[in-house]
């Protein structure tokens, strides 16, 4: 009998080390899902945003287009040349007065362009 409950005993801790194991593995499978679902997620996040910037970036693309010849140039120079205005100033020979002005009407454009835009 003696022998009996040994056996018993050693298959109870068997069996407990089987379900903990279980449990442990079960655990990380879930783990594992939950990680690829969420990068899943993210990935579809992240395309989502890379069309709406696209669309962006072609909107004011656009709107650039249609500013009028001076005030195109003028922003051109600055925001994508990267000249000060004083440099602007020195290249067209105009005031910096007038080149901020010029900027004021590029921005607001752009503003009321974009002012539908809220995402």
């Amino acid at each position: 009998m003696e022998e009996r409950s040994k056996i018993d005993l050693q298959s109870n801790r068997l069996s407990r080390f089987n379900r903990w194991y279980l449990l442990k593995t079960l655990f990380y499978v879930l783990l594992i899902l939950g990680l690829i679902g969420y990068l899943i997620y993210a990935m579809q996040q992240k395309q989502e945003n890379t069309e709406i910037q696209e669309k962006r970036i072609e909107k004011l693309k656009i709107v650039i287009a249609s500013l009028p010849p001076k005030c195109k140039r003028i922003f051109e120079l600055n925001k994508m040349e990267g000249l000060r205005y004083q440099d602007i100033s020195d290249l067209l020979g105009i005031s910096i007065k007038t080149i901020e002005a010029q900027m004021g009407i590029a921005f607001k454009k752009i503003r009321k362009a974009f002012k539908e835009d809220v995402i």
